[in-house]
């Protein structure tokens, strides 16, 4: 794999420790390349089982390796290491002063940390936007005691960050949320729930208790349920299912107080909304709600049974409803675009790019089961609020037991 050959000067490295800092397991952050996940801009994305997190790096001419990261143990950080920086002490905090082109002066305490042999210097719990503003700079300047230790162009590294993200969302760590459920439920005096194999989301569409959701959220499942925020889960069975439109008919013991209709004729940049439960054990467990156009009216290589659309969508909100303005269901989320995937093609990250099944191909799937979808019509336009108290009346989580 090459490099960017950037500009980067290195001035003789004289540092002098500040205090010491008992923070051992940072000082010994593990950032070892577990999985390579791609390539964006000459920077490597990456995850590392040793902080539960991806990252994003770049190893410049003179072997200096810069590390822009966000993980489950550590939150957002920053780190510069070199083979050669064998004066840093791992433990100790370093007042370093960071000049970036274009966004202003920064000061702040780098911890000492050794990587694997290489010593560097690390800033963890960062916010977000530093993050972005770091990225953004087209270079810096780092400093200390009025010394350049070294300067740097951040060529590409924005586009980086954003695939950095995309990988940590699609990697969420079930395993720790797992972790912290049963450690709850044991000190409440409760059995250990079910493991949760996977989950999506749903939507009632008729009032015998039918669910309609995605193939590929209860394929192979043992044991399926559903539940709605504050009430307990309920077992569901699989009445039917087709692979090749991605759609799964549940049927349940409870009945909707309100069922959505379905409307079919929709125009490239209709307003749209989705609602659903985005990364469960990580996101907010009453529901997400995001709003957005239709972009394209087809997907994938013209596939004419689907929408693409630019409403934020996340794993766990397949199989949820895309509504109109009007609160007609006009489609079926079923997937988020692969960006880390076009981002190796295409050197650059696709943001927003999502779709959705037509309501006429969901409405076609319910004919086959018996049922008929109700036509949705215009009527009166929803302000964003009352939609999604809307959508929470007829939507539903579905979960993917082990057993």
């Amino acid at each position: 794999m090459t490099w960017p050959r950037r500009v980067f000067a290195m001035a003789p490295v004289v540092l002098l420790a500040i205090v010491a800092m008992a923070m051992p397991a940072r000082a010994q952050l593990p950032l070892s390349v577990d999985e390579v996940v791609g390539e964006v801009s000459g920077w490597r994305i990456a995850y590392s089982k040793g902080f539960a997190g991806c990252f994003t790096t770049a190893t410049f001419v003179d072997q200096t390796t810069v590390s822009i990261g966000y993980g489950a143990r550590v939150k957002f950080f920053i780190a510069f290491t070199n083979p050669a920086w064998r004066t840093i002490e791992p433990g100790k905090t370093y007042r370093l002063q960071v000049s970036t082109q274009g966004r202003g002066r920064w000061n702040g305490e780098f911890l000492g940390f050794d990587k694997g042999g290489e010593k560097g210097f690390i800033i963890p719990d960062l916010k977000e936007q530093f993050l972005v503003d770091f990225a953004e700079a087209g270079g810096i300047v780092v400093r200390t005691g009025g010394q350049r230790v070294a300067g740097l162009s951040l060529a590409g590294s924005r586009a980086a960050l954003s695939a950095m993200l995309a990988c940590q969302r699609e990697r969420s760590d079930r395993s720790i949320a797992d972790a912290r459920a049963a450690a709850a439920a044991e000190q409440k005096g409760q059995p250990k729930e079910r493991r949760t194999a996977s989950s999506g989301t749903g939507f009632y569409v008729s009032t015998g208790g039918h669910i309609l959701t995605n193939h590929h959220v209860v394929k192979d499942c043992q044991r399926l349920e559903v539940a709605v925020p504050g009430q307990p889960a309920e077992r569901v069975k699989l009445v039917t299912s087709d692979q090749k439109n991605d759609l799964a008919l549940l049927q349940g013991e409870s009945k909707p107080a309100v069922l959505p209709a379905f409307r079919t004729r929709v125009r490239l940049g209709d307003g749209i909304a989705v609602y659903g439960f985005p990364l469960s054990g990580v996101l907010a467990t009453g529901g997400n709600f995001t709003l957005g156009n239709v972009t394209a009216l087809a997907g994938l290589g013209d596939d004419t049974s689907q929408f693409q659309i630019s409403a934020p969508v996340q794993p766990g909100n397949s199989g949820g409803p895309l509504l109109d303005k009007f609160g007609n269901v006009v489609g079926v989320i079923v997937a988020k675009l692969n960006v880390l995937g076009v981002a190796r093609y295409t050197n650059d990250v696709a943001q927003n790019v999502n779709f959705a099944i037509k309501a006429s191909t969901a409405s076609a799937f319910l004919e086959t089961a018996g049922l008929t979808a109700p036509n949705g019509e215009l009527g009166k336009e929803l302000d964003p609020a009352d939609l999604a108290d809307r959508a929470k009346e007829f939507t539903v989580k579905v979960m993917c037991r082990d057993g």
